[in-house]
């Protein structure tokens, strides 16, 4: 019984086998098997959801929880079954009442589309410029394709929309972005600003919001000389400084360099020269972003350097304008606000997530978007608050806003946008009305079932009805949770002599009352009471349980009888016994019939050494009545030995064996390499040695320690001769290299001559001399004299060839270390095995299996010396071989998994085959920002078309 005391099945149990003595079945027999006198369960008394399937009248666990749970869970209760009968509620849909915003839907890697919509939307001087674009004569069928149609259609909705979220997914099919790749949020921004200048033919509003300019000064070191080169920005890119100050990062900025080979104009020769920046001109909307990502030339990737970086909510750029001299009206041009924040949450600059704080100077209120997610909150970047909470989010673009700026109010979206907006919430509103109708309707039905099947549920286990009927216990489940109620079908308790089954498990007994309102409201087929009850089955019930009571006992009674049993008696197979001990009466079938399997030896006879169990007549002719195999039971009385025979035979062999390990034993003695060998080289100054292969000393170490094996063949050098007659391995490279991983062993001259008389094919002979051995500092230096000469072609040639087959290998094992995250840790291995065709994805995911390390945290280094990046690569591809190691080391791996995780699917390629880079991009208009060039080491884009190097990495271009 599943939720009954181990004490009461132990009363339950003596109680039945009182019952199986009793000669004639009466009311005990069937009280006890149709469980009347088992306990009716209260719902206080036993675990939640627990149920006593054999007990008919346990009524808890059958889904009945929510008749006793609080309002709120009831409610809870009742909203999930009309969620699924009416969908979901589009009540919930609404957004709430005191967050005044809309956010959008991530579509699966789309957050940094997200942030940038929502600073963009922020601005009223952007949306009022967006909202002029004349987009009235779009045709329907182009609109999809129109991203600027898109952009005021999805600005609209955010603006006047109902909806706690949008789906941005037109939007972002206008230009083309797949919807599974992370991309770069500044970029992003950038393209995006871009895009829309390039449309803006009837005014300039981007540049007027957004285009600043600055000037690159060049100055000759030698003849003074300078030139100055004109360039326009929307966003002003600024180095992380250690001082964690934005004013610093604006001097690192600004600062002066010196490059070296620059050709002057002047003096038309390479020179060294200065360059700096001069701010020009600043826009109403100052973008600036930190320089996070940064190209690490020691791991030849990209890292995101966290840390923080105090930047003032109200920005005064004076300090860097003294170049230029500013009257009252140019000073006050030159003071910003902050208004909004994009940040990038992660460790990873391949990988993580954006978000957008913006800040409502109306209430002065921060807000925080996080794609669908929007809340007030506290400004996060004091030192003090983000040095306390250490989070990771690590602002990215700051945009301010020039105070000078007049606020114009919001602004409004255009006439024949705002209808389709208000014709979508008219259609809301009505969708609202109808589904508050139908849950309303469908939440009184449910009211009234709850309280119909309360009251029942409290009937079904009444003590003191006069009458009890029984009904499926299937049928009660049903009853109590669904809302499709068939009719009782109780013809499935029927039992064989038309009477009510023994299988309590299946059915409940309940009160006449609770039966009349069941029956009388959803009908029956067959009506069972307790009149019902099979004496049939009661009777054949209680015959099959004495019977196996009785084979039970006489079970134990073999066990005890033979346990220890040395008098006279029979051999039956032991390992059959300690089986048949284990297998219950009802499963003796499975056992093979024959229990002295395995005892006759070939003449008929006992094997001496059988695996034998002696065991009393009385127990022999027990198994020989249970079990009768069709070819009958060999005999093995105790009084009988094993056979003569094979007795002389046993005696011959363990001769012959005791020669063969007495002959072995002097031969190991004799040769010392047994013990003394190595895979690795250890040479003596003055001192010969030969060479053997190291295959064939395995074969031979195989052979003396196991006389089952009759020869070992002659040791073969030729391998090691080359087609020229020179010796083809490199013993003074692999001794200097300390190489510990040879197919051949240096051995003495006086173990080659035992060798070579013990078995007479050897050879050819290899001989190494050391002439001179020295050391210089740390480093050895050695001069060997071979025997044959050494040959270094083919040397080379056969080192280059076991490299390359060793890397096609197939279920070969090979060791995987990780290293301790701390000085004092311990180094954990483990060994795997591999093909050359594993992926180092499918490995990653092996070590986690093994070791327990994210895939994402795992850098894998093989030797320490080769770093497997790219996850789709094979071993092959990295020439990763069975004889070297594996090192995990736990940190950030900004190789993107194939797992799917939210902004982390996919690597960055750019916006290459998005709309933002159509032909409008190639333009050469002197009034359209200058472009990028890409770094061919890093693809980093450089908005200095001047600069002689990289920026990220220093590359020269």
């Amino acid at each position: 019984l599943t939720s009954m005391s181990s004490y009461k099945k132990q009363l339950r149990n003596r109680k039945l086998k009182t019952l199986i003595l009793e000669d004639t079945i009466n009311d005990n027999h069937f009280t006890f098997l149709y469980g009347y006198d088992l306990p009716r369960c209260a719902r206080s008394s036993v675990r939640k959801n627990t149920h006593c399937d054999e007990n008919p009248s346990c009524f808890v666990g059958l889904g009945e929880d929510y008749l006793f749970d609080n309002d709120d869970h009831l409610l809870e209760y009742f909203n999930k079954i009309l969620r699924v009968e009416l969908g979901d509620d589009p009540r919930d849909l609404v957004k709430d009442a005191d967050i005044p915003y809309v956010g959008l839907k991530n579509l699966g890697s789309t957050c940094y589309v997200n942030s940038v919509i929502q600073s963009l939307f922020s601005l009223d001087d952007f949306k009022r410029g967006l909202y002029e674009f004349d987009t009235q004569g779009v045709l329907p069928e182009d609109t999809e394709n129109d991203i600027i149609y898109q952009l005021q259609f999805l600005f609209s909705k955010l603006q006047n929309g109902k909806l706690r979220y949008l789906d941005p997914s037109q939007f972002a099919d206008s230009l083309n972005l797949p919807y599974t790749v992370q991309q770069d949020s500044q970029e992003f921004y950038n393209l995006l600003i871009t895009y829309i200048q390039e449309q803006n033919n009837n005014h300039n509003f981007i540049e007027e919001l957004f285009i600043g300019e600055l000037n690159y000064i060049t100055t000759c070191t030698d003849c003074q000389n300078q030139t100055k080169s004109c360039s326009k920005y929307n966003i002003l890119t600024l180095p992380i400084q250690e001082s964690g100050r934005l004013s610093t990062c604006l001097r690192g900025f600004l600062k002066n360099e010196f490059v070296e080979g620059y050709v002057c104009d002047e003096c038309n020769e390479a020179r060294r020269v200065s360059r700096h920046i001069e701010l020009q001109r600043l826009p109403d909307i100052l973008n600036i972003q930190l320089q996070r990502f940064v190209y690490d030339v020691r791991y030849g990737e990209k890292k995101k350097l966290d840390r923080f970086i105090d930047f003032p909510l109200e920005l005064d750029m004076t300090p860097y304008f003294d170049h230029l001299e500013l009257d009252s009206d140019l000073e006050a041009e030159v003071h910003f606000d902050l208004v909004g924040i994009i940040c990038h949450v992660g460790l990873s600059a391949n990988s993580g997530h954006y978000i957008y704080y913006s800040y409502d100077k109306v209430n002065g209120q921060w807000w925080r978007f996080d794609d669908s997610r929007i809340k007030a909150t506290d400004y996060p970047f004091k030192a003090d608050i983000y040095n306390e909470n250490q989070t990771e989010e690590s602002p990215y673009i700051l945009i301010y806003r020039k105070c000078t700026m007049e606020d114009l109010g919001e602004a409004t979206p255009p006439d024949h946008i705002k209808d389709l907006i208000s014709e979508g919430i008219d259609e809301l509103l009505e969708n609202i009305q109808n589904y508050s109708s139908l849950y309303e309707s469908r939440m009184n039905e449910l009211n009234e079932k709850f309280v119909f099947t309360k009251e029942i549920y409290k009937m079904l286990s009444n003590p003191n009805s006069e009458n009890y009927y029984w009904l499926p216990t299937e049928w009660l489940k049903i009853w109590l949770t669904s809302e499709d109620i068939p009719a009782i079908n109780n013809s499935i308790l029927v039992c064989d002599h038309e009477k009510l089954c023994t299988n309590t498990s299946i059915m409940k007994r309940v009160s006449g009352e609770a039966w009349d309102i069941l029956s009388t409201k959803y009908g029956y087929d067959v009506e069972l009471t307790d009149n019902d009850l099979c004496y049939e089955c009661t009777s054949s019930y209680f015959y099959e349980h004495g019977k196996n009571v009785r084979m039970e006992n006489e079970k134990k009674h073999i066990i005890a009888s033979s346990r220890n049993y040395t008098t006279k008696g029979f051999f039956i197979c032991k390992s059959w016994y300690n089986q048949w001990v284990k297998t219950p009466i009802n499963r003796y079938h499975e056992l093979d019939p024959n229990f002295t399997i395995g005892l006759a030896c070939e003449h008929g006879g006992l094997l001496p050494d059988a695996d034998k169990k002696s065991i009393p007549v009385e127990s022999w002719e027990y198994f020989c009545n249970y079990f009768r195999p069709e070819e009958g039971v060999a005999e093995f009385p105790t009084k009988l030995g094993s056979c003569n025979e094979c007795n002389r035979t046993q005696r011959d062999v363990r001769y012959i064996k005791n020669q063969i390990e007495s002959e072995r034993r002097r031969e190991k003695n004799s040769l010392r390499i047994y013990y003394n060998i190595k895979r690795k080289i250890e040479l003596r100054n003055r001192a010969t040695f030969k060479i053997i292969p190291y295959s064939w000393f395995e074969d031979w170490k195989f052979y003396i320690d196991n006389y089952q094996v009759d020869t070992v063949e002659d040791p073969d050098n030729s391998e090691f001769i080359c087609e020229h007659g020179g010796l083809n391995i490199d013993i003074r490279k692999d001794y200097i290299e300390n190489n510990h991983k040879l197919d051949y062993c240096v051995i003495k001259s006086n173990d080659w001559s035992k060798i070579e008389s013990k078995y007479t094919g050897a050879g050819p002979e290899i001989s190494v001399y050391v002439s001179s051995m020295k050391y210089a500092g740390n480093q050895k230096l050695v001069e060997l004299e071979c025997n044959p000469e050494f040959c270094a072609e083919c040397a080379e040639t056969r080192t280059l060839s076991k490299f390359l087959d060793s890397l096609e290998f197939e279920n070969e094992t090979i060791e995987i270390i990780q290293e301790p995250l701390t000085s004092y840790g311990m180094r954990k291995k483990r060994k795997i095995v591999l093909n050359h065709y594993t992926t180092v994805e499918q490995l990653k995911l092996l070590i986690f299996q093994e070791l327990d390390i994210d895939p994402f945290q795992q850098c894998l280094w093989f030797d320490d010396e080769v770093y497997l990046e790219d996850n789709t690569l094979t071993l092959r591809d990295y020439n990763v071989t069975p004889q070297g190691g594996i090192i995990v080391k736990i940190g950030s791996n900004d190789a993107k998994f194939s797992t799917s995780g939210d902004a982390t699917n996919g690597i960055e390629t750019g916006f290459e085959g998005t709309n933002l880079l159509g032909s409008n991009t190639d333009c050469k208009n002197e009034e359209h920002l200058e472009q990028h060039w890409a770094c061919a080491l890093c693809t980093f884009l450089n908005d200095d078309l001047a600069a002689k190097s990289c920026s990220m990495c220093g590359t020269d271009r």
